[in-house]
């Protein structure tokens, strides 16, 4: 089922950025963040005390389900404070990005953060569209 959800938010992600025209890049950023706030709320209440989203263990492929779209989320507003008022969620992003293996790919030459959601579009369209709002 949580892996539903995190589609779901996915999807309302990419549909948000690209198929609906803002008037300028704070409305977007609001249109964003009001989503994502009432998204984080309930992640939060569902890690409350837990390690992973689904196991105390190690995480599963929803926690990389997850932790994509809220990467995305945070690099799409350039900011990385997105989750202060989320505390429970910014232990787990620093949590998942202190896994040994992440922690090398985010750190290489390889690890590019300007690719949020598709690569190619995320030079052309998403910027092009935010250049004639900004």
């Amino acid at each position: 089922m949580l892996e539903g959800v995190i589609t779901d938010v996915r999807y309302h992600f990419i549909a948000t950025i690209y198929f609906q025209n803002f008037s300028s890049k704070e409305e977007l950023e609001h249109k964003l963040h009001f989503y994502f706030s009432s998204i984080l709320a309930d992640f939060e209440k569902w890690i409350s005390d837990k390690l992973w989203l689904l196991s105390q263990q190690k995480p599963s492929y929803v926690d990389f389900m997850a932790y994509e779209v809220l990467d995305w989320y945070r690099t799409f507003l350039h900011r990385k404070d997105v989750f202060a008022a989320f505390p429970q969620m910014s232990a787990y992003m620093s949590r998942f990005e202190a896994l040994p293996r992440l922690q090398a790919y985010l750190l290489s030459d390889t690890h590019l953060d300007a690719y949020c959601v598709n690569p190619f579009v995320a030079r052309t369209e998403i910027r092009h569209r935010l250049k004639q709002i900004i």
